[in-house]
Parts: C-alpha cells; structure tokens; sequence
C-alpha cells in the first residue's frame, strides 16, 4: 500500500485554515474565517497534510554540525539562514516561529468543533479528536526545542518556556509560560491523544497510538526522563517491532528509501523551512560524520552520494527531497531502548537492541556484533549509532542540547566562513543562551512577550 494520502481539500477547509500564521505574530486576523460544521471539516483541516505535517522549525538542522555550507554557499543564502548558520540569530525571521502556531491554532478549532458538532460515530470523533491533541502536543513540543533552552524533568522549570494558546480566539492574550508549564501541556495532550488514537492509522499522515507512543519516547527522551522513555518504547513493541533491513535496498538509486519499502515509518512529517538549506547545491555532509561510516555499513551508500565538493545527503526516509524528516521511524526506539538499557548498565539486553538495529544496517558478511564491557561504553557506542542513523532528521540539535545539559558531552560548535579577505569564525559553547532562538522581532513588538536573553 502507498502510504502517501493525497485528499482533496474543501472550500471550506480553504476557508478554515486560512486562520493566519501571522496571528501568533500580531494577534490579528480576517474575522470573516469560515466555521466547520461538519465531521467531515474537521478531518479535512487535519488531512491537508503539506500544512500539518511539515511544520518542523528549519533551524534544528541548520545550527548543527551534520550539514556545512561552502563559503559561497553561505554569502548566495539570505540572511536569517546566514544567522541560524552561524548562531547570530537576530529574530527576523517568523516563520518557524509561526508556521507550528498555525497548526496549534487549527488543532484548536477541531477540538472546538468536536464540542459543537455532535455528528459522527464514537470511533470516528474519537480520533480525529486524539488526532488534533497529537499535533497540538507535538508542534509545542518542536517550538521548544527553538525557542526555549533545553528542560530536564528534574528542573525547577522556571525558566521562559513557549506561549501556550487555550483556544482557536484571534485575540492573542497569553504570556509565555514557564518551561514546566510548557512541558506539562506537552505531556497532557500527548497522554491524552493516546487513550483516544487507534493503534495504527491506514494512512501514516495520520497520528496513532504507535505514534503518540514514539513521540512520548522522544519527549521524555530530550527531558532526560529515561524511565518513561523506555516505557513508552516498550508500549510500541508491544504492537509492532518490525525494523527494513537495508540490503534488500538498491544502494545506487538516486532515492534508496521511500514511502512504499520504508517500513519503518510510523508517521510521517518534515520541514519545509529547512529545505532551502538541505537542498542547496551548495551544502555537503559534515566530512567529520562521513568518516564514521564504515566499508560494512550500507548507510554509506544508501544516505550518501558524491558531489563536486563533498558527499551530497540523499537518505530521506520518505524519499522526498525536501527539508529534514522530522517523521517517526522504528530505528529511533531501538536507539532510545538500548540507551535507556546503557544508563541502567543492562549491558547484555541494551546490546541486543542496538545489535539488531545495526545488523540490519550491515552487509551481513561485514557486520561484526558490538561489545561493551561498561554502561559508558555502551552509552557511547549508542551515541555514535544515533548520530550515524538519524542524519537529516533534526535530533542532532536536540542531542547537543540534551546531552551537554547533562553534562554527557563537553560539544561545542564551530564554523569558518571566508568572504575571500576575510575568514570569520564562529563559536557555540556547550550551554550558550544562543540554544534558544530569539523570538520574532514581530512578535515582540505586538504582543510584549519576555524575550530569551542573550
């Protein structure tokens, strides 16, 4: 079956979802919007998924260190990229910040609805309801990881978190919570979305139990909850653990993985505000990340290909070239089980689970399995199958944020960019203020939100 969903949108969902991406921005907005007032409204809004499900915040890949650019690919992009690049953020750009606003905004008008609309069968509100709460969690979820600086359970949570809107209202009157508040609304939406989801959708542009599971994993997972995070891992193998193995694919193709033998795929999703970056000719994989590949690991071919100046990256998961894939895929629980199992020193069952992972990733006449005679030397061996794995998928960021918080990694990042007099260098320290984007300019001046320091 193709997962890809293609749905044909209403008039009225034009209507609906022109609720603007600006009204984060400047709090105002048409008042002349079209109201849904069927069932059927509701899942159009929530099946037009080039909005819903590609809300993922283009810096998350641009300020890490996957991805450089050449010196005359940096000056040919425009400035707020040059910014993200360098971690110079100065908050002129407003769409990552409201492109995951608007899909909040439209998760508030379903769940509005749903309390206005009484038609539908049990099953069907059911899910269309779980299916709003996922995305509202989610898109908050992927705000903080821009806007705000990294969060563990553990913290007092008092620091700036993200505004968090109540409803669908073109008037914009709340503050930014703390960063407890923002995580405990993150938490509460996914929680819920998952006693109300179906265990698996027919189309994977469509939240499920599965999903909501990997994405609770992923959560507690970058708030240091490893208890939970392995919780909710074991809550997905409990209905499916399948993993692709990578020498059934063809390596020379220009797009090895795709929608129809990428089984791996639990929901998908992207970033179309980084594509500008992950597309540009002139942007190669970090030489650093690509040594790390060995003759063994079918990755090599099957992510990488041979530019002018460097490996160029063509391993999307869906196999659309577009900006990172910010989708759910089963080689991230077994990467989220096995360093859950490496924190607990379970070493015989945390190398099972990484074992497996890689030996679909090997040729099998190659692949020799890992050893660990130490939880840290598992945790590192983990770390360094995550960064090899999860390339162009936006958790490199989040991995630095996590893990120099918590003091597992000393990382700090570096750029040199010539302008052909001149080469400028740049420098990110482990735990800088500039972990947290600034909020847009736009926003600030419209609705008096604190702005994270610098």
């Amino acid at each position: 079956m193709n997962n890809k969903i293609k749905i044909g949108l209403l008039c009225l969902l034009l209507g609906t979802t022109s609720v603007s991406c600006e009204k984060f921005l400047d709090a105002k907005s048409n008042s002349s919007i079209t109201v849904p007032s069927t069932i059927r409204d509701l899942r159009a809004i929530l099946d037009h998924d080039i909005e819903m499900n590609n809300f993922y915040p283009g810096p998350l890949e641009i300020a890490a260190d996957d991805f450089l650019l050449t010196d005359v690919g940096y000056w040919s992009i425009y400035q707020e990229g040059q910014d993200a690049y360098t971690w110079n953020d100065q908050g002129i750009q407003g769409a990552w910040w409201s492109i995951p606003y608007k899909v909040i905004s439209n998760t508030n008008i379903i769940l509005e609805g749903l309390e206005r609309i009484k038609e539908g069968n049990l099953k069907e509100r059911q899910s269309i309801e779980g299916e709003a709460l996922f995305l509202r969690g989610w898109a908050l979820f992927y705000l903080a990881q821009t806007y705000c600086m990294p969060y563990t359970y553990s913290d007092a949570g008092d620091g700036l978190g993200m505004v968090i809107p109540k409803s669908s209202s073109t008037v914009i009157t709340e503050k930014r919570a703390s960063l407890k508040e923002t995580y405990t609304q993150i938490i509460a939406d996914l929680t819920k979305a998952i006693s109300l989801l179906p265990n698996q959708q027919e189309y994977v542009t469509r939240s499920s139990k599965l999903a909501a599971f990997a994405a609770m994993a992923r959560i507690y997972l970058t708030i240091g909850d490893y208890k939970n995070a392995e919780m909710m891992v074991d809550q997905v193998f409990e209905i499916r653990s399948d993993l692709l193995d990578y020498a059934t694919l063809d390596r020379k193709a220009s797009l090895p993985l795709n929608m129809d033998n990428n089984t791996e795929i639990m929901y998908t999703g992207g970033s179309s505000s980084s594509s500008f970056y992950i597309l540009n000719a002139n942007v190669y994989i970090n030489p650093e990340l690509y040594k790390l590949y060995d003759d063994g690991d079918l990755r090599k071919e099957i992510f990488f290909e041979k530019g002018k100046q460097g490996y160029k990256f063509k391993g999307f998961q869906n196999g659309e070239q577009t900006g990172f894939y910010g989708g759910l895929v089963m080689d991230e629980l077994y990467l989220i089980k096995a360093e859950c199992l490496a924190r607990k020193t379970q070493l015989t069952e945390g190398l099972s689970y990484l074992n497996k992972l890689v030996r679909n990733r090997y040729d099998k006449l190659k692949f020799v399995p890992l050893t660990a005679g130490t939880g840290k030397e598992l945790l590192d061996k983990v770390l360094l199958e995550r960064r090899k794995e999860m390339v162009c998928r936006g958790q490199r960021w989040l991995d630095i944020r996590r893990l120099n918080k918590e003091g597992t990694w000393n990382l700090t990042l570096s750029r040199s960019i010539s302008d052909g007099k001149v080469t400028h260098n740049f420098v990110l320290p482990p735990n800088d203020l500039r972990y947290a984007f600034l909020v847009p300019q736009k926003a600030m001046i419209d609705n008096k939100y604190i702005q994270n320091p610098r």
